[in-house]
């Protein structure tokens, strides 16, 4: 008895404190500077961030951020890649949860849709994708790499809108990518309009979001849902 439990303990504290690989350790570090970057770019803005503070908000010296990332330019393209990638990955957890149910189609609809509208609603993301666009327009030379990175997030995007659109039965009028980056563009805009001032309420975003997306999905007899 007094053995057994001996090496389930070890076993446990073995399990538990086992070293980490330098691969764990970098991605360990990439994460919490991304997760800092996110912080900083929004509260400052690409232009007047500092390395030095993000450096320091993630627990790191300027060097260690160095050996991750060539500058401000690259980690800020690496957050947005980190960011789309986070949330096509959500939708897709969802598709699959739904697919593996026996729901009806009007349900999973509806699901989709809350799920896919509201991780277009957070207020730190709307800035940081204003700021986005217009860091790729202020720096042409960065045009390969952007364009690389564009490439691979909307081929991702428009295989998550196929699998939404065909798991709730859509007939979208445009192509997935399409839709993708129309819905991604009003509630962006929305959402900065939201937080200039009060011209529209949150409601009111909702509703034209929820429309919007019926009119792109084909899915006209959802509207006002």
């Amino acid at each position: 008895m007094i053995e057994t439990q001996m090496q389930r303990t070890s076993g446990t504290k073995s399990g538990k404190h086992r070293p980490k690989t330098q691969a764990e350790r970098t991605a360990e570090t990439r994460t919490r500077l991304i997760e800092a970057a996110e912080k900083i770019f929004a509260r400052d803005g690409f232009q007047a961030a500092k390395l030095e503070e993000i450096a320091s908000e993630a627990g790191y010296t300027r060097g260690a951020l160095y050996a991750n990332f060539e500058g401000k330019e690259e980690l800020f393209i690496a957050l947005i890649g980190h960011e789309t990638e986070r949330r096509m990955a959500a939708a897709q957890r969802v598709v699959s949860n739904l697919t593996s149910q026996s729901s009806s189609q009007t349900a999973r609809y509806q699901t989709l849709k809350t799920g896919y509208l509201r991780s277009m609603t957070n207020q730190t993301w709307n800035v940081l994708f204003i700021e986005f666009k217009l860091f790729v327009l202020r720096h042409p030379d960065l045009k390969a790499q952007v364009t690389e990175m564009q490439t691979k997030a909307f081929a991702t995007v428009a295989k998550t809108l196929e699998q939404i659109f065909a798991c709730s039965d859509s007939k979208p009028p445009v192509s997935p990518l399409a839709a993708g980056m129309a819905l991604g563009a009003l509630a962006n805009t929305l959402g900065i309009d939201l937080m200039i001032g009060d011209a529209l309420s949150e409601k009111e975003k909702e509703k034209l979001l929820n429309l919007f997306y019926d009119a792109l999905t084909g899915n006209s007899m959802h509207r006002g849902g």
